[in-house]
């Protein structure tokens, strides 16, 4: 699976988040041309904050421009995999900001 089709199918599980984890909306944002076609930009936010998660060809960033939680490599993970990685990371900065609150 080429890094585009692996993005693609990333993408379409990150809906989960809204029943997994209780998002209101997860939108995807830049889509990326030419080289970087297999880039990806999705916006997740919760009712306490928000992030944009970035999807490269080698890994997932979580986090950009709003809030920064660090990134996970791709290696050898299937989209399902990866999507329970990003899920876990997602349901502990949840728990943070819910003992913030």
């Amino acid at each position: 699976m080429n890094a585009l089709e692996y993005n693609t199918a990333l993408a379409k599980l990150l809906r989960r988040l809204k029943r997994d984890l209780g998002a209101t909306a997860v939108r995807q944002d830049y889509r990326g041309t030419g080289s970087q076609k297999a880039y990806r930009q999705i916006f997740v936010t919760f009712p306490d904050f928000s992030i944009d998660l970035w999807l490269k060809e080698n890994r997932v960033g979580l986090g950009g421009v709003l809030t920064r939680l660090g990134s996970l490599a791709k290696g050898e993970r299937a989209p399902e995999e990866m999507y329970e990685a990003i899920r876990a990371a997602l349901r502990t900065a949840l728990d943070s900001v819910e003992k913030a609150a």
